[in-house]
């Protein structure tokens, strides 16, 4: 809706949008492959996703070579903020570190009734 609405309007700087989906099969090398074609084939400007941290961190080597801006709203790994920090990707989510340690105060200010807690780092 939003996108129809964008191009109703006359689109980004006089131009209409296009949304072009690709699936990564939550493979990395499927999603390397498909982030070179949208990049060197269809002439993206701006890639959003994908679902899965892994794909993510192998999107993000190729995205960057070619200094093209991802947004990241599902796959959250720290990795793609610190250790393979680039300035070509933007993560609307909180990472895994946070999400960590928003859990591990709320579970220290439960205090007793908090016995022992988990987390899953990946």
């Amino acid at each position: 809706m939003a996108l129809d609405e964008i191009n109703a309007k006359g689109g980004i700087l006089g131009k209409k949008l296009e949304y072009i989906i690709r699936d990564t099969e939550g493979k990395t090398d499927v999603a390397v492959r498909e982030v070179k074609d949208l990049i060197l084939r269809e002439k993206v400007n701006f890639l959003i996703g994908p679902c899965s941290s892994g794909t993510g961190l192998a999107m993000q080597v190729v995205h960057s070579e070619y200094k093209i801006l991802r947004l990241s709203a599902i796959a959250n790994t720290e990795a793609q903020t610190v250790d393979k920090f680039s300035p070509y990707f933007v993560q609307v989510v909180p990472n895994t570190y946070m999400e960590a340690v928003a859990a591990t105060r709320y579970f220290q200010k439960k205090g007793s009734e908090s016995q022992k807690v988990c987390h899953h780092r990946s």
